[in-house]
């Protein structure tokens, strides 16, 4: 079983990123023959390519999206990515697209495949903060789980693969309850892997 879990650089306002700081916590868990991590550019044009490079090369069985939602106050496994590109702030290149197809010709959304209501059952025995989310969003989060999903599809790849919105850290969002301990992210985030790696 081999597992890419890939997280994002800092953006906007946000001069750190949870799923940028998980990844170092993951890879002290997990062999590297199972587990491979990568932080990718919050870039619209250029957020797949890292991505479609390690799936040919590391073939995974799976493939774990992370990103950053200020607003939210649990761990978010999104349900569906939508054919659209629409930024209400830019990207880390200055790019702001509006009303614009992910990719041209293709299908309006994709679903994630990734077992979503039985990993939100197994954070929930742990008393992890989860929920399904059914909205990406129209960012680069968005953006890189409607490449990855339409990669696979169009290779024919039996690869599971989805979206993980994470709530800001406890440091990051002081006096308010839309944040969750680091070590509570990790958590969260292996339990899914072990789950992944049990299966296999």
């Amino acid at each position: 079983m081999k597992i890419l879990v890939t997280g994002f650089e800092p953006f906007l306002s946000l001069t750190r990123n949870p799923s940028k700081e998980v990844l170092p916590m993951l890879e002290k868990e997990v062999n590297k023959e199972h587990l491979k991590t990568m932080v990718l550019p919050v870039v619209f044009d250029r957020v797949f390519d890292p991505v479609k490079e390690a799936i040919d090369d590391f073939k995974p069985d799976v493939v774990l999206h992370l990103g950053v939602a200020e607003s939210r106050d649990k761990i978010s496994l999104e349900r569906v990515a939508i054919n659209v590109k629409d930024a209400r702030g830019v990207d880390n290149m200055g790019n702001q697209p509006v009303d614009e197809p992910i990719l041209k010709d293709r299908a309006s959304a994709y679903f994630s495949t990734l077992p979503i209501r039985k990993l939100e059952g197994l954070l929930k025995d742990a008393s992890i903060p989860v929920e399904i989310s059914n909205s990406a969003g129209t960012y680069v989060c968005n953006n890189i789980m409607y490449h990855t999903l339409s990669y696979l599809e169009q290779q024919k790849l039996d690869v599971m693969a989805g979206f993980i919105h994470l709530p800001l850290m406890k440091d990051q969002n002081k006096g308010t309850n839309k944040s969750m301990e680091l070590r509570m992210i990790k958590e969260g985030i292996m339990r899914m892997i072990e789950y992944f790696l049990d299966e296999s």
